[in-house]
């Protein structure tokens, strides 16, 4: 199963800033992995496995039919909860 993550880092300027990461115990030695809200990051993470490989056509067309954005935490939550749901075996 996957765990997407928020949290806020306080940077140098004393302004505290989303972070988001996705942990996949299967994969990065079970350390959570930081991604960035967009289309290429949620591309580069489900192609570091074969298992995750083998979903993304699927994660792709729900995304598309269910008109998620990859741009927001809110369509990323939901592929993480249809992945985690239906996908993971």
């Amino acid at each position: 199963a996957l765990t997407f993550t928020k949290t806020f880092l306080k940077s140098s300027s004393g302004i505290y800033q989303p972070t988001y990461t996705l942990l996949n115990l299967a994969y990065n030695n079970g350390k959570p992995m930081e991604v960035q809200l967009n289309r290429q990051a949620f591309d580069m993470y489900f192609k570091t496995t074969p298992l995750l490989s083998a979903d993304y056509d699927q994660m792709i067309k729900r995304a598309q039919d269910r008109n998620l954005s990859f741009t927001d935490e809110i369509g990323w939550t939901a592929l993480m909860k249809y992945y985690n749901n239906y996908m993971v075996k």
